[in-house]
């Protein structure tokens, strides 16, 4: 085989095997019953939900979602966080009660098995002078690992709220006592994580998830 011919059979092969990646996410403010739906995924693709209600507590989980952590009462600041496995380009979020900021995120080469490692959520209350949450440590079980924070911040606009030093926003916004978002991080080896504090100004209560996805074998 020539040398260019060498050159293009790497370039169009598949990537390696093990890797996790950020797909697409939105997040959606639902007053009432309605349904968030992320678009521009595929068959396979592991999606996190995050959802954050007000003091009416956050809704029953939606069909096909599995529940990961769940606070529906503490101190007035409602939170959960479930996955799902898609099943075709697009996936839903149904839900019916309460008013409620919703993320969706979707990772693309996440475990069908095992999919992820998870810790005890992270809870910071004080009758709304709290101005920083910590998200709990997690170490994860596989290299090539994706660690994950959900955070969920009650009551007034915390757009202003700085993230955990190296993460990424997938998504993060407010509307009407509801601070929701997503954060992820790329890790290569399989060592403990210790997600620095988001901080905001204005006291609050808030609740912080960590968990880690494990890469599809």
């Amino acid at each position: 085989m020539g040398y260019y011919q060498e050159i293009l059979k790497y370039a169009f092969q598949e990537p390696p095997a093990g890797g996790i990646a950020f797909v697409t996410s939105i997040y959606e403010f639902v007053d009432g019953a309605g349904t968030t739906t992320l678009t521009g995924i595929q068959s396979g693709d592991f999606v996190v939900a995050v959802i954050t209600g007000d003091s009416g507590g956050v809704s029953n989980l939606s069909t096909g979602f599995t529940n990961i952590q769940d606070d529906e009462d503490s101190n007035s600041v409602n939170y959960r966080m479930a996955y799902s496995f898609s099943t075709g380009t697009s996936i839903n979020y149904v839900r019916n009660t309460g008013d409620e900021g919703i993320v969706l995120a979707a990772f693309r080469g996440v475990d069908s098995t095992t999919p992820f490692d998870v810790t005890t959520p992270s809870l910071e209350t004080s009758v709304g002078s709290v101005t920083s949450i910590t998200p709990p440590s997690i170490t994860p079980t596989s290299d090539n690992c994706m660690i994950v924070i959900g955070l969920g911040i009650d009551d007034d606009d915390k757009t202003n709220a700085t993230i955990s030093t190296g993460f990424t926003t997938a998504e993060f916004g407010h509307v009407d006592n509801t601070n929701t978002g997503i954060f992820y991080k790329k890790q290569g080896t399989a060592q403990q994580e210790s997600p620095s504090a988001i901080s905001w100004s204005g006291g609050e209560n808030a609740i912080a998830g960590t968990i880690a996805l494990r890469p599809a074998s």
